[in-house]
């Protein structure tokens, strides 16, 4: 969304970092300790921000790249970047493992052949070694270290809030909220579980004062040689540690059905957790504001296809509504006003299709969960991803509009529609589920789509 940038007034800004970072480890009671310390390391940042510092609001939202497709992605800023714009908030994304790494030299070797998240170890070393199995989430090497992120979140989230000149934000940021999608959902798990107790400032306070995460998977590994698989140990236990957590499942996060643990209010312990129901891991609108083919294809990577698929009508679900507005009840979690309490999903755990075993309705959408006038006054079921080689259709779902005789059924007349979605959807304000300007949207959109129903209804 670059017009959306400049239209608010912001620049784009690309920066790299250096310095050194731990390798950490469990010790014999599953604490973090450090196995490795002091490894180089260059990576880099992208920071958008107020041009005029004046307008800055204070609050920026920091982000670990997401690598999954082995290119650096913008998932959460994708989810929840109009509010960062409403509001003046900044926001930074950090290149955060080494498979993205050797696609940016890819696709410029000059500009980018300073980046490194080397192995600090010998290759020879036993503690060194290659990721089992296939795939991006597991790639790794000898010769790079994926663990070296957290000391790099922790020291890129520090200048952040300092009044140094190397601080790219142009003055201190008051407010440093971490975030995080799917794999680098799994990040942000074991950062604000395992790793914030050990960054502290100066003063002793967190260097990151929340958390917002979206389609997570399992906190992620420590290191690149560290495996915790059972969301049953103790070393993948989600643990707040003192500062607000918002995480937000989507209907189609079947991967991280082991990790849903309770809401929790005392200061030590603020987590919500919030399942959307409806949107599937991707949408359409995700694949919008993809980077071109041609810069993807130069990073080596072969683009996404939805095509492929052979779904009749992508997933269009708007769920970064609901992440402008999570994002919103972090802050004000910060200064203590909590956050509501979300329905959680039901599941048919005898269903065999385990990429889809919510309980549902008669017109085949799923019940529970944190609703939307898209289920709740529906004229269409949305369905999760088909199994397959494709990973991209496993995470990405259809959008099936009822047919005429249902429509009819179900609504008189489009006033009638137009007025039931608006209920719904005042409902989800006075709830802190969804902003009043979104709200608007959705009532326009409706609006908009009603007079093309009333042709479906005579």
């Amino acid at each position: 969304p670059l017009e959306a940038l400049q239209q608010a007034g912001y620049v784009d800004q690309e920066f790299f970092v250096s310095g050194t970072a731990n390798v950490y480890d469990w010790d014999a009671d599953n604490n973090p300790v450090v196995r490795t310390p002091d490894a180089l390391y260059t990576t880099r940042i992208i920071v958008r921000r107020p041009a005029d510092v004046q307008e800055f609001n204070g609050t920026v939202w920091v982000e670990p790249l997401n690598p999954t497709l082995l290119i650096d992605l913008d998932r959460m800023w994708q989810l929840h970047y109009a509010q960062i714009l409403r509001e003046g908030d900044a926001y930074v994304g950090i290149t955060s493992k080494p498979v993205t790494i050797a696609s940016l030299k890819k696709f410029d070797p000059v500009r980018y052949a300073p980046l490194s998240m080397a192995n600090p170890l010998p290759l020879d070393d036993p503690l060194s070694c290659e990721s089992p199995g296939s795939g991006a989430l597991n790639t790794a090497t000898r010769e790079t270290e994926d663990g070296l992120i957290w000391d790099i979140m922790s020291q890129v989230g520090a200048v952040l809030k300092s009044a140094g000149s190397q601080n790219p934000l142009g003055a201190p940021a008051r407010f440093v909220y971490g975030e995080g999608w799917s794999q680098t959902g799994g990040y942000a798990l074991r950062y604000f579980s395992t790793i914030g107790p050990l960054a502290k400032l100066a003063d002793g306070s967190p260097v990151y004062d929340g958390w917002l995460t979206g389609g997570a998977t399992a906190p992620a590994d420590i290191n690149q040689c560290s495996f915790v698989e059972s969301a049953a140990d103790p070393r993948n236990q989600i643990r707040p540690n003192g500062v607000p957590v918002i995480s937000i499942r989507t209907q189609g996060d079947f991967f991280s059905l082991e990790y849903r643990p309770d809401d929790s209010d005392p200061p030590g312990e603020r987590y919500r957790l919030y399942e959307l129901a409806g949107p599937t891991h991707d949408t359409a609108s995700i694949f919008q504001n993809f980077p071109p083919d041609a810069d993807i294809i130069a990073s080596g990577v072969t683009p996404p296809n939805p095509s492929v698929c052979g779904y009749k009508q992508v997933t269009d679900f708007p769920y970064e509504y609901y992440f402008n507005a999570a994002a919103e009840n972090l802050k004000l979690w910060s200064d203590g006003f909590a956050p509501p309490h979300g329905d959680r999903f039901q599941y048919d755990f005898a269903n065999p299709n385990h990429l889809d075993n919510n309980v549902k309705d008669q017109y085949g959408n799923a019940v529970g969960g944190v609703r939307s006038p898209y289920l709740d006054v529906p004229i269409a079921t949305y369905t999760m991803g088909t199994p397959g080689e494709m990973l991209t259709c496993m995470l990405l779902g259809q959008k099936v509009p009822f047919d005429k005789d249902v429509l009819r059924q179900l609504y008189p007349s489009h006033d009638d529609y137009v007025a039931r979605v608006t209920e719904s959807t005042m409902a989800l304000v006075k709830d802190r589920f969804l902003l009043q300007v979104d709200a608007e949207k959705i009532i326009a959109e409706a609006s908009h789509r009603g007079h093309a129903l009333a042709a479906d209804l005579e």
